[in-house]
């Protein structure tokens, strides 16, 4: 949706051409807020055609990469598929192209070698063959920290856990050297391989193969294409011949485990209106770099999220993935004004086919056809899903079984109203494109797969989002008109009254005044009590809040920590060694979930009752200003004769529009605040965990007899550290930010400090004032000149 509206652009002109020079040699003292709200008008039309992200998250292997496939283009791949991924977890992006292209960018050999390292490193277990320290440290060398913590993690996993995390390397290994995941070859030739592709030396006897010549070549000049410029990154359009095999190699071939980052453009009906579908990685891929890449997406960048699942529906998995994603606490930001923060939840049920396969084999009676076997099994996904959701996110939510707060509760009744639920048969609707006679679709229409009418709800979604975001706008650009247009009637209204007798000026202000004291002392006492709560109420709320949070989160950790006395101990231990985090069988990450379960009361909090107490407070504050006004207005209504009510009336109407954004405080900076929260306690929580851990590995407190309950026993420790260490971080976050909400309440009350005082002087000018003002040629020059800038001003559409 297109934002090329004439009249933005000529509002930003009108206003620093033609506004603002006239403003700043008579009413300066506005420049500088008005600059700060056209500014941030500005940042929000930059933000109008970026794209709309629907990031697809789920499990690893259940069919993401499929359905977007299906969804994009139909038959052909577009993305990896098929289980195994890259050598790190990427976001793959596919936005619309008029013509279908890609870029990749490749992954430097030394990660590559982390591959081939931990191949070589159970090659030699497994054949008995030990390397020597210098040979060793001359591997090891290659790779960097963090790619040798990964390494030791995985020699100290359980032998479960190492088989399978092998498993998936031997199989990237497999998929880069032969061409397929599936393709068995021995340990050996996949070694030397990777070896030769990474600039080593083949040591383990083995020759390339002719089928496979080609492929290591390709690899070769690949992996050493970093040291030649821009050449490491891969651009191919569909003009070239290649396109095809190209697109396939990379997104589903040899070349996808080197991939460091793939766009894709695709010409598709479904991305033409700005929507783009991210792959996230799926949970459950070696290490856990997936966090961090879906994290950065979900809480962040995402408009929707899509959740794939199969047909037994929401498992726990699935919901604990939209907590650590940082999806649900996200909502909890914006509680008191869901619309601040518009996020969807899209549940995408898929393989409803074989389900029906199953069911019509089972149907001795072949009563039904397998499209009518499909139609029962999608009907039941929608109802499971739906009776299951809420207490699988609750389940996820309460990471020690406490009490569900309110917040959190409010927060699943918005997932759960606002959720889509689309079941879908991603491989029969490729099939029905395809039109295989050999391998048809038991379906007739698309329709009939679910996925159109998936395409059709992420369509919808972007539409829905592009408006909100164009509404949200022009809403703002025509508020900032208005406040305009009512600070340059005020000044015409004034110099309009100036011929005005000085002596009947003077009888007037007395007369007024006599009407004003009551006011003035009513209006002392109500202007006070606001400062009060500015200054002192507030700010002491959010000392409450933090400690509230942090005997909130402190029970959440206790019962987290109570969940991991099942744990195995080298699933404990392991996590010692690695700084509180690891991921394996069982996923621990101690300094994400400590910090999480602070920052989820501290959002709520935030939302709830800080920001929530902080409009309602500053609103009735300027409905009682205004009523002041009002009560002035009258009067000089009634002073018939005497007063010319226009001016009044214009000034009045200034402080109207002045306020009337004040219901957007705040608004502007959630996104901040959900990022310092976030980085801050991060930063505070990380730290105790690390030093506490480094020094427990010291004293060999990580091995020997009772290492399970010397282990459980530090956590305990790290709990109660965690908290206190999150508490003067959490508060001088929350108190940062009330900081810049309470200048945005400052600057917009700048000019109505004392509303009564500019609504007497609205009316009866100053001596000072009313000489000046009884200038005939200056008069004339400033009307003029405010005639002439209102003249000028752009149509709104």
């Amino acid at each position: 949706m297109s934002s090329e509206k004439p009249s933005t652009l000529e509002l930003q002109r009108w206003y620093r051409k033609r506004v603002r020079p006239f403003l700043a040699s008579e009413e300066a003292g506005r420049v500088e807020e008005l600059d700060r709200e056209i500014e941030r008008i500005e940042t929000r039309e930059r933000v109008i055609n970026k794209p709309i992200s629907a990031c697809f998250v789920g499990g690893s292997g259940i069919g993401k990469s499929t359905l977007i496939n299906a969804l994009v283009a139909g038959n052909e791949i577009v993305v990896p598929s098929g289980g195994v991924g890259p050598l790190t977890a990427q976001a793959l992006q596919i936005g619309y192209g008029d013509t279908p292209a890609f870029a990749a960018i490749y992954h430097p050999p030394k990660r590559v070698w982390t591959l081939g390292f931990a191949l070589e490193t159970a090659l030699r277990r497994l054949e008995s063959i030990p390397t020597s320290p210098a040979e060793a440290s001359r591997l090891a060398s290659t790779l960097d920290e963090e790619e040798l913590e990964d390494l030791q993690d995985l020699k100290s996993a359980d032998e479960s856990d190492r088989g399978s995390r092998m498993e998936y390397f031997r199989k990237q290994a497999q998929l880069l050297i032969t061409g397929g995941q599936d393709s068995e070859c021995e340990l050996r030739y996949l070694v030397d391989g990777i070896r030769e592709i990474t600039g080593n030396k083949r040591v383990w006897g083995t020759v390339a193969r002719e089928i496979d010549k080609e492929r290591l070549a390709k690899l070769r000049v690949i992996l050493n294409s970093e040291h030649k410029g821009d050449s490491s990154i891969h651009e191919v359009d569909s003009t070239s011949p290649h396109f095809r095999r190209d697109l396939h190699d990379h997104a589903a071939g040899f070349l996808a485990p080197v991939i460091q980052q793939l766009e894709v453009s695709w010409d598709s009906p479904l991305l033409k209106n700005g929507l783009e579908l991210i792959d996230l990685p799926g949970l459950g891929i070696a290490g856990d770099v997936y966090r961090k890449v879906t994290e950065k997406w979900v809480k962040n960048d995402a408009h929707a999220v899509v959740l794939v699942v199969n047909h037994r529906g929401v498992m726990e998995t699935d919901a604990n993935l939209l907590r650590t994603s940082g999806f649900l606490t996200r909502l909890l930001h914006s509680i008191d004004d869901p619309s601040a923060d518009p996020i969807n939840l899209v549940v995408a049920v898929v393989k409803t086919d074989e389900i029906a396969n199953e069911r019509r084999v089972q149907d001795k009676s072949k009563s039904k056809t397998k499209r009518e076997h499909l139609v029962d099994v999608m009907n039941e996904c929608r109802q499971i899903v739906r009776s299951q959701i809420r207490d699988r996110l609750a389940q996820a939510w309460t990471l020690g079984n406490e009490e569900m707060g309110e917040g959190k509760t409010e927060t699943i009744s918005r997932i759960v109203e606002g959720m889509q639920i689309y079941p879908v048969s991603a491989i029969e609707y490729r099939k029905l494109l395809i039109d295989d006679e050999e391998d048809r679709s038991f379906l007739h229409l698309p329709e009939e797969s679910g996925v159109t009418a998936l395409a059709d709800g992420l369509q919808n979604m972007a539409i829905n989002h592009a408006m909100f975001r164009l509404n949200r706008f022009e809403e703002a650009l025509r508020s900032f008109q208005n406040r305009l247009c009512g600070i340059l009637l005020g000044i015409h209204a004034r110099w309009e009254e100036g011929e005005r007798a000085r002596e009947e000026a003077e009888s007037l202000r007395k007369d007024l005044d006599f009407f004003l004291k009551p006011l003035r002392e009513e209006f002392r006492a109500r202007q006070g009590s606001f400062r009060s709560f500015l200054k002192e109420s507030l700010p002491s709320s959010i000392e409450n809040v933090v400690l509230e949070a942090s005997i909130s989160a402190s029970k959440t950790i206790r019962g987290y920590l109570r969940k991991l006395r099942d744990a195995h101990w080298k699933t404990l231990q392991a996590a010692v060694k690695r700084e509180g985090t690891y991921v394996g069988a069982r996923h621990i990450n101690l300094p994400t979930d400590f910090a999480q379960a602070f920052e989820d009361p501290i959002a709520e909090a935030w939302s709830k009752t800080i920001l929530k107490e902080l409009r309602k407070r500053t609103l009735e504050y300027s409905d009682d200003c205004l009523s002041f006004v009002d009560q002035v207005v009258i009067w000089a209504r009634e002073q018939v004769g005497r007063v010319q009510p226009k001016r009044i009336e214009a000034h009045r109407e200034t402080i109207a529009a002045d306020t009337k954004h004040l219901a957007t405080i705040g608004k502007d900076i959630v996104d901040e605040l959900r990022d310092n929260v976030k980085s801050k306690l991060s930063d505070a929580i990380e730290g105790p965990i690390r030093r506490r851990c480094k020094a427990f590995v010291a004293k060999n407190d990580h091995v020997g007899t009772g290492v399970r309950k010397r282990i459980l026993e530090l956590f305990d420790l790290l709990a109660e550290e965690a908290v206190d260490a999150a508490r003067a971080p959490a508060q001088r976050v929350l108190l940062e930010n009330y900081g810049i909400v309470e200048k945005e309440i400052v600057g917009a009350w700048e000019n109505h400090q004392d509303p009564l005082a500019s609504a007497a002087e609205a009316i009866v000018s100053s001596h000072e004032d009313s000489v000046k003002r009884s200038d005939a040629q200056k008069r004339k020059s400033i009307l003029e000149t405010i005639d002439a800038v209102l003249a000028d001003q752009p149509t709104t559409t």
